[in-house]
């Protein structure tokens, strides 16, 4: 095999403090990738996507890249013996890398995506499919021929012999034996060659004592055929050897070292014996050191003998796991050292023994608690031998047992090493002969304690006895129990319910209903529902949010189960005078139900349907939106409407429609400016401010158009495409939406000056000078871009990029409430979030930006009106006031038809931005998405709405047109 398989020790350590070896670059979801072959060459899915990398042996830094296409997504690695690399992905294929040509070619199809394979000395590959519960071998022969076997599993859940729940890391061994991580069912099954039932060699429901296992992710032999696993759930590592099972990594539960593992899954040793774990949580690698020093060389000096017969009279317990039945004799012995050293245990007998090694005390009804060793095999000269490092002034007990039940019979202990060794005896206490339920726990003196007895289900009356084993006295006193309040609640959940994205995923609604529960005194309430299996239950605080229904949800609640599945059963601490909302939901989208749910209480408490009918409104997705402020963009409005991965041929015709529009606007807002400029570059409209204004107005309206049309494409295609790099989306993030903003705010700000210069030639009439009123423009023009962008700083402040993972969650086996969350989808986008004080900011500067440009030209064109009226009258007497306005008006009207024009192309985004009550996005996307094009109107027609009005600028058009044509006709006669 290409695997390292060192071999090592009984005693064999690793150092804690452990080397960092390489940590992931990207924030991007993966399956965790390792592998370490034969020549100490590592290879890691930890550099940008579409990158293996590779260190040679000994090296610190990655020498070599082996490059993928990033859509592939691998999610397993595997080097053969002979030096071949293959990759499996989830496009249900596995490929293979060609070194001449430096890049992979598909290799082989398979049936199932392989999230984890395995390579044995017949060159088969071995694929677990942890989502149909199976392990599939799939060979191929000369022909290309794939056939496709199912070794392990039967494709449904469960726990019996031939089935598995969740399998995650496979091993096959040089007997083509089979090891499994039977992840949700918390076990290591070993399949024999050609065995289609399983045995469980660790973890739940093994028939020896092995170890307790939470989801193990990997597993692997060394040299000597000795189990290590990734025990993910528990955060560890776990080995077994001679002495059986034993923490190797991550043994410290309070996680207050950085050393410490969180959610390990793979792990690799190196040709040394050095281990390399990868932390899918941390997202790193870390290298953890053989310590050469822990494995003791143990003289072959005897230190002590102690020699007994195992009789009826000696009392019994159950060595296996999940029976209470005691079948088997047992002796205790205390071990005494006189100095910290390595010693080695054994066991003799004609009879077959099996030995365990406790530290402190020997818990009879929880075997696993306190073990530090245990084995046994029968027709064995040492029916147990253990290799220990044991340490002075700590009480060792070895248990001396039978291998079979109800054997009696001599054995003897033979203790091995340096330094004088004690044996005595230690008298038990006798135990019970029939526990069916066995609580170990330490009691403090002067403390009350209540024991509740309770039967699991509802039934008659029964007898039973409690039976307490100690060093102490423990006197019992039946105590009245308090009175208990308890309330029914049958409903149902129609087709009429309300809905949810309970998963956090827009696709995928629940019905839900939500009863409002107050207690008056705190305490811990229980809560039991009668369909388990239709049904899901959630508790929140005060106020439960569908569309962010992990806010305030109470993490505090404690699932149970007794024999009944069928039923959902928790208990949760409740406080007085705070309102608690129980939302009972459907366990699969849009499945209607019947329910009825019982609560229970030593205090009163009210228990109420309660339905919010508040008004939400937010941007975003489920789970990950922003109630909405002043100021929609092109992110929010867009991002759910777009097909992921998909080309713009695929997209949805509103898409396509959108994105013929924008060109269009492009189209035409370049044409327009071209026209302005031509028109504003005469050098008789730029001998006063006004003109300078309309030609910097004429050129950022260009950059305002040329920078929507990239924010709609950046959107669109950031969005289209989920591998695009996060650093491209935060630039994009932060700079287009605000150069667009600063575009958008100053050429409106332009237009107002227009107006307001205007407006102070008619003011100063004659007096009006010309030459201060360019040098006015100028610096006007060089300092309202900084005045804007100041007003505007806090945008790329507060804007970020959330990448938003849409995941599926699989429930592990029933007897633990934990469950596992894979990605199905991602989505990215741009979004702003304000404190209250800078959302009043942001809204009182877009009401500045938006209405003051507005109001500026209206004051002005009125002014100009009324003032040339007013001035015309006191001149021209033979007419009225009146009839002068009406003349002023039809010279002027453009100065009032250009602002009303900019105020209403404006207005539907101010509008939308300032409604009272909000709408579901994808709802009204046609809504949002118009008042978003019409509010760039005024940049794409700027030639329509100042040229076209006046004659004087219509002429100055004409006339530069016509110039223009007439150098072009020019250049060509000569």
């Amino acid at each position: 095999l290409s695997f390292n398989q060192p071999k090592l020790c009984p005693t064999a350590k690793w150092n804690t403090a452990e080397s960092q070896f390489a940590i992931r670059k990207t924030d991007n979801f993966r399956s965790p990738i390792l592998f370490i072959d034969k020549k100490s060459t590592i290879y890691a899915h930890t550099g940008e996507d579409g990158e293996i990398l590779v260190w040679s042996k000994d090296s610190a830094r990655p020498t070599s890249v082996i490059s993928y296409q990033s859509e592939f997504t691998p999610t397993s690695l595997y080097v053969s013996d002979n030096g071949n690399i293959y990759l499996s992905t989830v496009h249900q294929g596995i490929l293979k890398w060609i070194a001449s040509n430096n890049s992979f070619v598909r290799f082989m199809d398979t049936a199932d995506i392989c999230y984890q394979f395995f390579i044995d000395l017949s060159n088969n590959f071995y694929c677990s499919v942890w989502y149909k519960n199976r392990v599939e071998k799939i060979s191929q022969n000369e022909n290309g021929t794939v056939k496709t076997t199912i070794v392990a599993g039967t494709g449904s859940s469960g726990s019996g012999e031939n089935q598995l729940h969740s399998p995650k890391g496979i091993f096959v061994d040089t007997n083509f034996d089979l090891y499994v991580a039977d992840s949700g069912n918390h076990r290591i099954q070993l399949f024999q060659f050609g065995e289609g039932k399983g045995k469980t060699v660790a973890g739940e429901f093994s028939f020896e004592i092995t170890i307790l296992l939470h989801s193990p992710y990997s597993v692997a032999l060394d040299s000597e055929r000795y189990l290590f696993i990734v025990d993910s759930g528990f955060d560890r590592i776990i080995g077994s050897g001679p002495n059986g099972f034993r923490c190797l990594l991550g043994c410290n539960q309070k996680k207050v070292q950085f050393s410490q593992l969180e959610q390990p899954s793979l792990f690799h040793f190196d040709v040394n014996g050095n281990l390399f774990v990868y932390d899918r949580d941390d997202t790193r690698i870390q290298k953890f050191y053989l310590e050469k020093d822990s494995c003791g060389n143990v003289p072959s000096i005897i230190q002590a003998n102690y020699s007994s017969t195992l009789t009826h009279s000696h009392e019994m317990f159950s060595r296996r796991l999940n029976d209470f039945n005691p079948a088997y004799y047992y002796e205790t012995i205390q071990v005494t050292i006189s100095k910290n050293d390595f010693y080695i245990l054994t066991g003799n007998s004609s009879i077959e023994l099996y030995g365990f090694v406790y530290k402190d005390h020997f818990p009879r009804f929880d075997l696993p608690k306190n073990l530090i060793a245990s084995y046994g095999k029968p027709d064995n000269k040492d029916q147990f031998k253990f290799t220990l490092e044991l340490q002075m002034n700590t009480k060792y007990i070895l248990v001396v047992t039978t291998y079979y039940p109800n054997v009696t019979g001599p054995f003897s202990v033979t203790i091995f090493g340096s330094n004088r060794v004690d044996l005595q005896r230690i008298e038990d206490d006798k135990p019970c002969h029939i526990n069916r339920d066995i609580i170990t726990v330490q009691l403090m003196t002067n403390t009350r304690y209540i024991l509740v007895v309770t039967t699991c289900t509802t039934s008659d009356p029964v007898d039973f006895y409690v039976d307490v084993f100690g060093r102490g006295d423990v006197s019992f006193k039946r105590v009245d129990s308090s009175p208990v309040f308890y309330v029914k609640y049958p409903s149902n959940l129609t087709n009429n319910s309300q809905r949810y994205p309970k998963d956090c995923n827009y696709l995928d609604y629940y019905y839900y209903e939500t009863i409002r529960i107050t207690a008056s005194r705190d305490g811990y309430y229980a809560f039991s529902t009668d369909e388990h299996e239709t049904t899901d239950a959630f508790m929140y605080e005060n106020q439960f949010d569908p569309l962010n229904s992990r806010e305030k949800q109470l993490t505090s609640i404690r699932h149970h189960e007794c024999w009944d599945a069928s039923r959902l059963d928790f208990t949760a601490k409740i406080q007085a005078n705070t309102m608690y909302i129980l939302v009972i939901t459907t366990h699969k989208p849009l499945t209607p139900t019947n329910f009825s749910i019982l609560i229970y209480g030593s205090e009163n408490f009210t228990f109420e349907r309660f339905i919010d009918n508040s008004t939400y409104c937010y941007i975003g997705g489920p789970c990950n939106t922003e109630v909405k402020s002043i100021g929609l963009t092109l992110d929010d409005i867009l991002r759910p409407t777009v097909n992921k991965n998909m080309t713009i041929n695929d997209q949805s015709f509103g898409i396509k429609m959108s994105a013929a529009i924008t060109i269009i606007m492009f189209v035409t807002g370049i044409i327009n400016c071209i026209c302005s400029i031509i028109t504003f570059q005469n050098e008789t409209l730029r001998k006063v401010g006004c003109g300078l204004y309309l030609l910097a107005s004429s050129i950022i309206s260009f950059l305002t158009i040329t920078m929507f049309t990239i924010k709609f494409w950046f959107v669109l295609l950031t969005q289209m495409n989920i591998y695009t790099h996060l650093s491209i989306h935060r630039g994009g993030c932060k700079s287009i939406e605000t150069l667009l903003k600063l575009f958008f705010y100053w050429d409106a700000w332009l237009n107002a000056c227009v107006a307001i210069e205007r407006g102070f030639n008619v003011y100063k009439g004659v007096n009006f000078n010309k030459e201060k009123s360019k040098r006015y423009a100028r610096w006007i023009l060089l300092f309202l871009p900084f005045v804007i962008m100041v007003s505007i700083i806090h945008e790329p402040i507060y804007r970020q990029v959330v990448d938003y993972k849409r995941k599926e969650k699989k429930r592990y086996h029933e007897l633990y409430d934990n469950s596992e969350e894979f990605l199905i989808s991602r989505d990215i986008w741009c979004q702003t979030s304000y404190s209250q004080s800078v959302r009043d900011y942001n809204t009182f500067i877009l009401l500045v930006h938006l209405l003051g440009p507005f109001i500026a030209n209206l004051v002005s064109a009125l002014f100009i009106i009324i003032g040339s009226a007013r001035r015309r009258t006191d001149a021209r007497e033979q007419q009225t006031f009146q009839e002068h306005i009406r003349e002023q008006w039809k010279e002027h009207k453009h100065l009032v038809i250009s602002p009303t024009i900019l105020f209403v192309l404006t207005t539907p985004r101010l509008v939308i931005s300032l409604l009272p009550t909000c709408f579901e996005i994808f709802d009204y996307k046609w809504l949002y998405l118009s008042a978003y094009f019409i509010s760039f109107l005024p940049s794409i027609l700027i030639f329509i709405i100042f040229v076209i009005p006046s004659t004087l600028y219509r002429n100055t058009f004409k006339e530069s047109i016509v110039r223009i044509c007439g150098k072009q006709r020019l250049s060509i006669a000569l």
